[in-house]
């Protein structure tokens, strides 16, 4: 059995990964769960002709690429090695990319950062909570509003795009620039207005990032985080001590917004968007200029702007329109005790 022969089978399953493993059954993950989806197990000749198919060397023993199987499906390939045996998981991407609505995503607070001429947009949360598919969201609205110069650089490029009022120059890290950061700095000579960065990782590029802004364009970039105030002290905290203050200085009059967001199995068995997310106008510039995290914290918790909203107020709101359960709420939480608190209308100050 062939990978290709295996992706049709995880296609006619509906999963989404798949995991391949030398002298192992392929495997997918449905609901959760891993399921079989052959009883063959894998031959090494055929991982081997996979990583070749994929520009991989043999003795590699971390390559990320993007996959087309013949039948046109598109997927995410991180292929390894363990124990000196060869192995490879598989996410299949989706072809349409859906709308912010679609998503649960703060449409309206969103479209209104998108249509700003310069700044930073966030995206954060943990691995797999979708960041990817929001941003694809977020371009996707732009291509239908605004005429824009769009360049993305991403690791791999998963969602395509056509063409419609904006023009999209796409750029594979690996295949069309050396890293996130080269194609960020040649970017910056490429006459954009939008700039989404699959993920900032480094000083380096979290430099140049803020330069971008400060130059008049608005970049798009997602970061790893447990919140949306965890994001931002993670960013500062990529720079030594003595260059903190004046990058907290910048990103605080940079920053447009943060959206921090969780994926939940829900009830009716989908996955459903918990989002926390926060403005950046008034007092936070000053709280994120003077790294008074806390203060910042405390902001977002409170329910007297809509431009903000808590991940625990999320849950609660999934929890009360019968998407999800509450142990799944709760698995989300810092503190679970606090759901049920909120449940109860009593919003507790340290609730996250």
């Amino acid at each position: 059995m062939t990978i290709p022969d295996i992706c049709l089978l995880l296609e006619q399953h509906g999963g989404i990964d798949l995991f391949l493993q030398e002298g192992k059954p392929p495997l997918t993950r449905i609901d959760g769960e891993l399921q079989s989806i052959s009883n063959s197990p894998l031959e090494r000749e055929v991982l081997l002709q996979f990583w070749a198919e994929c520009g991989a060397p043999a003795e590699s023993q971390d390559f990320d690429v993007a996959y087309t199987a013949p039948t046109g499906t598109r997927y995410r390939a991180s292929l390894y090695l363990h124990m000196g045996r060869h192995g490879a998981v598989l996410r299949r991407l989706k072809t349409s990319v859906p709308t912010m609505e679609e998503l649960g995503l703060p449409a309206s607070l969103l479209s209104d950062w998108l249509l700003r001429k310069a700044g930073l947009i966030l995206v954060t949360g943990p691995t797999g909570s979708g960041k990817t598919t929001s941003v694809a969201a977020m371009l996707e609205w732009i291509n239908h509003h605004v005429s824009r110069h769009i360049i993305t650089i991403e690791d791999p490029i998963e969602y395509l795009f056509e063409d419609h009022t904006s023009l999209f120059s796409r750029r594979e890290v690996g295949m069309d620039t050396q890293s996130y950061l080269s194609g960020l700095k040649h970017a910056l000579r490429q006459s954009p207005d939008v700039i989404m960065l699959g993920e900032i990782r480094d000083v380096l590029t979290a430099a140049t990032t803020l330069q971008a802004c400060e130059t008049g364009h608005l970049v798009i970039a997602t970061l790893h985080s447990s919140s949306a105030v965890e994001a931002l002290e993670r960013f500062t905290r990529l720079f030594g001590q003595e260059e903190r203050e004046g990058v907290s200085m910048v990103l605080g009059a940079q920053l447009l917004g943060v959206i921090d967001q969780r994926l939940i199995a829900g009830i009716d068995g989908a996955f459903h968007l918990a989002a926390e997310h926060f403005e950046n106008q008034g007092v936070s510039r000053r709280y994120i200029q003077e790294n008074r995290w806390k203060e910042l914290m405390d902001l977002v918790q409170r329910d007297d702007n809509p431009a903000n909203r808590s991940l625990l107020r999320s849950l609660v709101a999934l929890v009360q329109e019968g998407r999800i359960e509450e142990e799944s709420a709760r698995r989300q939480l810092h503190n679970p005790q606090d759901l049920q608190r909120a449940m109860k209308g009593i919003l507790s100050n340290g609730g996250r």
